[in-house]
């Protein structure tokens, strides 16, 4: 796996440390589109919009109830769910490529409702499994297993 003082990627001004990942059902039957994620070393999980659920075909349990979910925008509603997670390439153009650099076969990622545009990639089953530094001066990052 190279991600080896790999560039922040600025997003509306502000640049932070983040990556093109793609989660797939565990069967690998069904997968998300490319998305980009930041690594937040705040959060405690990973953290996706509700939508990304069903993209992977998870349906509810009749009468599950929802978890109250923090996060640095606020409380929402949601629910856990074990998924695999690619992390993918980023192009020159920084865009996502479709070759995987680094597969987690089994991450917890708890999907909010109230989440349109947060994904979060947190301590728990994501940077537990990695050394990660953080170089804001030269504004890059590293991950290593």
């Amino acid at each position: 796996m190279k991600i080896h003082n790999y560039p922040f990627t600025t997003l509306r001004g502000i640049a932070r440390p983040m990556l093109w990942v793609r989660l797939s059902s565990l069967d690998g039957k069904k997968r998300s589109e490319p998305i980009l994620a930041k690594i937040d070393t705040g959060s405690d999980a990973c953290i996706f919009p509700f939508d990304v659920l069903y993209d992977l075909g998870h349906k509810l349990r009749p009468n599950e109830e929802a978890m109250s979910i923090g996060s640095t925008t606020g409380t929402g509603k949601g629910y856990s769910r074990e998924v695999m997670l690619d992390i993918l390439e980023t192009l020159p153009d920084g865009s996502a490529g479709s070759k995987v650099i680094y597969n987690l076969p089994k991450v917890v990622v708890y999907f909010v409702w109230n989440n349109k545009n947060q994904f979060l990639l947190g301590a728990k089953d994501f940077l537990d499994h990695f050394v990660l530094t953080l170089d804001y001066k030269k504004r890059s990052f590293s991950l290593v297993p």
